[in-house]
Parts: C-alpha cells; structure tokens; sequence
C-alpha cells in the first residue's frame, strides 16, 4: 500500500512532503491549485500530518476533479500560432509523412540516376 510505503517513520501519517511523493506516484501536479492548498493543510498540521482516511478521500477528490488544460501557444504571435497548427494537424492526418515519403523516393531517384 502506498500510504504505509511512503509513512517512513511509521507514524501513521504522512508529512507535506511524502504527500509530494504520493502525488507525483499518481501523476498529479502539486503546483495545482487544489493540491497546493491540500499540502498547506499537511503542513498546518504539524508533526500530526494526514492520515490514512484523510489521505484516501484526500488523494480520490484530486484524481476525479477535472485537470485545466493550458494552451501552450499563449501569448505567441497569432500568426505563428496558425502556421504550428496547420502543421500539426498536417502531421495527425499523416500528410507531413507522404511527403517525407514522396521527399525520399525523389532523392532515391537522384542517387540511381548518377
């Protein structure tokens, strides 16, 4: 069980920073507003910490609640922003890979012609 794995001192407890560690084994980001103030409450909490019911309902409320997603071409210029994205969309629908296809039958056929 991870709880008791991560309870180091056998306290029955974890601290802010093993709750860190839980976090980072169930891939949640602990900038996330929501986990940054859970580990506030830890660390109010002293040497007691958070035990294994509060940690439970603790770690389920992060794991169903909804992830933010950022957009990663914020505050990039507009027009750079459509030139990426008509380029991504090319590569998911495979276009970029028949050219690339096209690029090395073409240089293929330079090389045999020599």
């Amino acid at each position: 069980q991870l709880f008791k794995k991560l309870d180091k001192d056998d306290g029955g407890s974890l601290s802010a920073d093993e709750m860190i560690v839980a976090m980072h084994e169930f891939n949640i980001d602990a900038d996330r507003p929501s986990a940054a103030r859970l580990l506030v409450e830890v660390e109010a909490y002293g040497e007691e910490g958070m035990r294994l019911e509060a940690f439970r309902k603790s770690m389920m409320a992060l794991l169903l609640e909804p992830v933010e997603e950022e957009d990663p071409f914020e505050g990039m210029d507009e027009e750079q922003v459509a030139r990426l994205k008509k380029m991504l969309q090319s590569m998911f629908n495979g276009q970029m890979a028949h050219g690339w296809e096209q690029w090395k039958n073409h240089v293929d056929r330079q090389q045999i012609s020599r």
